[in-house]
């Protein structure tokens, strides 16, 4: 077994030689030295924090169960998670996402967050989103988020989950895109964001 902690860039490695006593080890991952990595050869990886904004248009019309939530009825994009590994073709762990919005009437619902290796081909906002052919190979996986309930004088309602989750970039590429999806039905307020925090382990 060798252990890398990292911090700051910089790396200490705890291997068969044992470079620092496992006691001054257990202090650095106290601090804040994060990673343990086993002796597969993998790189030491890199703690971050990746936070993204969909602003949805100026309506109130009201969604759909099933529909998408994006930026544009005409002409809808992805948003895009960078620098989200450390290198092109690599990946990292999602370990935590954190969702806020103002979207008050979808409290205690649940949305769908669709992460995906390369831009995926999207359906306007406000329309039924299915799973294209054209996403397939595109790496997609996704992510359920829950708000809970609207606490009295909020403006914002919160969701999070811890999801574990590892996700490879293109060869080409190091990052990554998200779409959203709501799963419950409700009546939005004009140009209304939600705003994803993504805590990652880098590799």
């Amino acid at each position: 077994m060798r252990i890398t902690f990292t911090k700051n860039y910089q790396s200490i490695a705890i291997g068969t030689q044992m470079d620092v006593p496992a006691s001054t080890a257990l202090q650095l991952l106290a601090e804040g030295f994060i990673t343990i990595n086993d002796a597969l050869n993998y790189p030491a990886g890199k703690a971050s924090a990746i936070e993204v904004r969909l602003t949805r248009p100026a309506d109130v019309i009201q969604y759909t169960a099933g529909d998408a939530i994006n930026s544009s009825v005409a002409t809808p994009v992805s948003v895009q998670l960078t620098p989200f590994a450390l290198a092109n073709g690599k990946g990292a762990w999602i370990t935590g996402i954190n969702v806020a919005t103002n979207l008050l009437n979808l409290a205690s619902s649940t949305i769908r967050i669709w992460l995906y290796r390369t831009t995926p081909t999207m359906v306007g906002d406000n329309v039924a989103m299915t799973n294209l052919d054209a996403n397939t190979a595109l790496g997609r996986q996704y992510i359920d988020v829950t708000f809970g309930p609207l606490l009295a004088g909020s403006a914002v309602i919160i969701g999070q989950v811890a999801p574990m989750l590892l996700m490879q970039c293109d060869a080409a590429h190091a990052d990554i895109q998200q779409s959203i999806q709501t799963l419950a039905t409700f009546t939005p307020v004009s140009a209304g964001f939600i705003d994803v925090t993504y805590t990652i382990l880098q590799l």
